[in-house]
């Protein structure tokens, strides 16, 4: 009802409410009817229809709260709402006598039965009586004994599925907390920014930094100050940051972006930091995404009986992944995580239909094997936790960001009878045949697929990531990523990240407890020589 202005009495601080207005009956033209008709059985299952097909078109904001039907809507000769005519208006009543008209017309208790207690007063024991059920009872008892009694004859089982089909992998990045610097060059209005950054979270701040600082440092050392804060995975942890020099260039600014890491990765966040500024130039964002039909194909696709069969089948006859000991680290010292990096050149490209992912984690699993003298290993690798579940016309954005999946490389008692090519090949084809099986948990393939210890950890894992830090242009606005730091090193894992940067980098985190400095440097030299020599001869035999 278009232009209308509802009278609302004394109510004019209560919250804003949509109504949708349904003229039912246009025949009816008396002048002083009643405008409302009173709502039925099949009015109200009607209403309650539309309303939820409207949810799943319709913003929040634009969905009514209610659908009301009118017998007449009063016009005027110009076709507009005749508000003269409007006549009805909120109850002049008392709050008391109000109440009591209420109950009377919603109960069977008369209006003038409606009276103070005074058998409930504050000190008496029914009251208290009351206070300690209400605060003891548990509100779900019937649904425990006879709601689930009768819950599987009312719905299917095929039906039911996981929420989180990834649980352990998502729990585990709730828990890691990443942050992002983004240097911006050009005019900002913070105003402007901040309200696109509240389509994500209202957790938004504009500092002044004083003059002289350096933007970058500035940003960095409050990420690194508050990576060390304990953050509650129960709490969000969506937060943004923009920092200026006072009285410094305005076209020079720093925005920090801290997000738990269930709520972004490496594939989906340069569309996270692309919709932020068409946000920021105020415009309208799309994401055709069903998160439902995910968790429904995830879930579905893990009782598939081949899930189990192929990882049983993997790692048959395997010990849990291996970590060494540091033989360096004093006894009884601090555990400590290490970050140690390193450039590998490339001599040249990994053979034809190999991958240098492919090429990083033979090289790493044959140190593996040299280092700690076992001739199968078993590492971990990070698949993307989206790749092989199909949500057809969707955009992947939904799902865990990685599963934790084993690799097994056999290399026998004899190796030097297998060349480097046909190790990359074996490689390369296991990874290619687990794909199908990867949105699985680590827990379920430890629990449920292999003999080892229950609480297996995951040892060395492998990370090839080569996606591209998010840059935006916009305008007369550039936006570039600077820094960034996420994740924590638990016991019994170490990680190995590679990032193709004209050469190699590599980053190596490891806890002290496995290796000290001098360790890991000396892995990262073994590294760098295997790697070089399975790019350069990759039909010579391994040693």
């Amino acid at each position: 009802m278009a232009g209308v202005i509802v009278p609302s009495d004394d109510l004019e601080q209560a919250h804003a409410m949509l109504i949708g207005f349904i003229l039912v009956d246009t025949s009816r033209k008396e002048e002083n009817e009643t405008l409302l008709a009173p709502p039925t059985a099949d009015s109200r299952r009607e209403a309650k229809a539309a309303i939820m097909k409207l949810q799943q078109i319709l913003p929040s904001y634009m969905v009514p709260s209610a659908i009301v039907l009118a017998t007449s809507l009063p016009r005027t000769a110009m076709g507009k709402m005749d508000r003269r005519r409007l006549h009805q208006s909120v109850s002049d009543l008392p709050r008391r006598a109000l109440l009591a008209y209420l109950h009377d017309q919603s109960s069977d208790i008369a209006a003038s039965a409606v009276a103070p207690n005074d058998a409930l007063g504050g000190d008496s024991l029914s009251a208290r009586r009351m206070q300690e059920d209400d605060q003891t009872a548990d509100p779900f008892a019937l649904l425990k004994q006879d709601f689930l009694k009768q819950y599987s004859s009312v719905f299917n089982p095929a039906d039911v599925v996981e929420v989180l089909p990834l649980q352990g992998a998502q729990m585990r990045e709730a828990m890691e907390i990443g942050h992002f610097t983004f240097p911006i060059s050009g005019p900002i209005d913070p105003q402007q920014l901040q309200r696109a950054c509240e389509v994500l979270t209202a957790e938004f701040t504009h500092e002044l930094v004083p003059p002289g600082t350096d933007l970058s440092k500035w940003a960095v050392s409050w990420s690194l100050e508050d990576q060390r804060r304990k953050h509650r995975s129960d709490q969000p942890a969506a937060r943004f940051l923009l920092g200026q020099v006072d009285g410094g260039d305005p076209s020079q600014s720093m925005l920090i972006m801290r997000l738990s890491h269930a709520q972004f990765d490496g594939d989906c966040l340069d569309r996270l930091i692309s919709d932020l500024f068409r946000a920021f130039r105020e415009k309208h964002i799309v994401i055709d995404a069903n998160f439902g039909d995910f968790s429904r194909r995830a879930f579905r696709q893990l009782q598939r009986s081949p899930v189990k069969a192929f990882w049983q089948e993997l790692l048959q006859g395997t010990t849990q992944p291996p970590l060494p000991i540091s033989s360096v680290a004093p006894q009884g010292a601090d555990i400590q995580s290490l970050l140690v990096t390193g450039r590998v050149s490339l001599p040249q490209l990994p053979p034809v239909g190999i991958t240098m992912a492919t090429v990083s984690k033979a090289a790493w699993s044959f140190v593996v094997r040299k280092r700690m003298g076992i001739s199968t290993v078993v590492l971990t690798q990070v698949i993307n936790g989206r790749d092989s579940i199909a949500t057809a016309g969707t955009e992947p954005v939904f799902g865990a960001c990685h599963s934790i999946t084993p690799l097994c490389d056999r290399y026998g008692a004899d190796p030097s009878k297998q060349s480097i090519r046909q190790l990359l090949q074996d490689l390369q084809k296991q990874y290619v045949q687990s794909l199908p099986y990867s949105a699985i948990d680590w827990e379920y393939i430890v629990n449920n697929c292999t003999s080892w210890p229950e609480k297996a950890q995951i040892g060395f894992m492998m990370s090839y990531q080569d996606m591209p830090f998010p840059e935006v242009r916009s305008d007369d606005v550039h936006l570039r990523t600077g820094w960034e730091c996420s994740g924590t090193i638990l016991p019994g894992e170490a990680w190995v990240i590679t990032r193709p940067e004209g050469d190699l980098v590599v980053e190596l985190y490891v806890s002290t407890t496995v290796m000290a400095h001098e360790e890991a440097d000396a892995w990262l030299s073994d590294f760098d020589q295997v790697l070089k020599s399975f790019l350069g001869s990759p039909d010579a035999l391994l040693e």
